[in-house]
């Protein structure tokens, strides 16, 4: 009796891979445009398909230089009133513990993150999250029987022009807007930066440090380029927002002046990890004081805006 023929494994062939090949290149157009196209709540397309190419240079390449030339000038260091820190402190210590997101529930997720998430880029983001959930849960016992609401959008996108000869165009990390319920709703489904419609709403713009190895600092260009350029869209005189790699913070002011702009930041860096010893247990409330800055800094320009 003869034995079975084994069945072979039929080998990919050239064409195969080259036909694989146009199946991902027709995907990621796919998924290029899907990511890159906006409609606003009519159902009408308002910002056209972005290229990859143009993606990646967005706000990404600004420098001081380039903040020169687009007549955005650095203005002196904010300065925290003692007096109010400590009122606002012991506001977000205390309000949203009904909801889920408590003081303590955010103690507890942080020290879980600094045993569960690597350090870099990618991780960053997880720590991020965790201030804008807390944040909602202050929030919304503000907003409870008023009719203010806060909504999220990640990678916000904005275009706009800010000189005959320049615009400015890319995508916001975080983009938090609280408004009346009606607009906030709308928000939600269609997320796009309309002067008819978020000029009024209180906004917070937050960018991730795109690399964790380098200097914070050397973000801001291209932060301050984006609030810039959102607060323009918005017809905006001040808008307010925050640098961040999930360690350090930084908190950013910037006001319309004429034909350009001038930020202020915050001349301390605020640590949440305890850097360069990044394993010191986070406390539960009363935190140390940089831990109560961030939620008060947060607090604050989000009820500001």
């Amino acid at each position: 009796m003869s034995e079975p023929q084994k069945k072979r494994k039929k080998k990919l062939s050239f064409e195969s891979n080259n036909t694989l090949s146009a199946c991902y290149g027709t995907l990621g157009e796919l998924l290029l445009k899907l990511r890159t196209s906006f409609v606003d709540e009519d159902g009408d397309e308002v910002v056209g398909v972005v290229s990859e190419d143009d993606m990646e240079q967005l706000f990404s390449g600004m420098s001081l230089q380039d903040l020169d030339n687009i007549s955005l000038e650095r203005g002196p260091d904010l300065v925290l009133l003692l007096d109010k820190t400590a009122v606002l402190r012991n506001l977000s210590a205390s309000r949203g513990n009904s909801e889920f997101w408590t003081s303590n529930a955010l103690c507890t997720h942080l020290n879980m993150l600094k045993e569960f998430v690597t350090l870099n880029q990618a991780g960053a983001r997880l720590w991020i999250n965790a201030f804008f959930f807390r944040a909602r849960a202050i929030l919304s016992e503000t907003d409870a029987g008023s009719d203010m609401a806060t909504v999220l959008s990640l990678e916000q996108h904005v275009n706009v022009t800010v000189n005959p000869s320049t615009d400015l165009s890319g995508f916001i990390d975080y983009t938090a807007l609280r408004g009346p319920k009606n607009i906030a709703k709308t928000f939600l489904t269609a997320p796009v930066l309309k002067v008819k419609r978020n000029k009024e709403g209180l906004t917070l713009f937050v960018n991730e440090a795109k690399k964790f190895d380098v200097p914070l600092e050397d973000f801001i260009p291209q932060t301050v380029a984006e609030m810039y350029a959102c607060a323009k869209a918005l017809d905006k005189s001040v808008v307010r927002g925050a640098l961040t790699n999930g360690n350090y913070w930084i908190f950013i002011i910037v006001r319309l002046k004429g034909d350009g702009a001038t930020y202020h930041k915050t001349a301390t860096r605020f640590s949440l990890l305890g850097y360069p010893n990044p394993r010191l247990s986070i406390q539960t409330p009363p935190w140390k004081s940089s831990k109560k800055m961030l939620v008060t800094c947060w607090q604050a320009s989000l009820c500001i805006g």
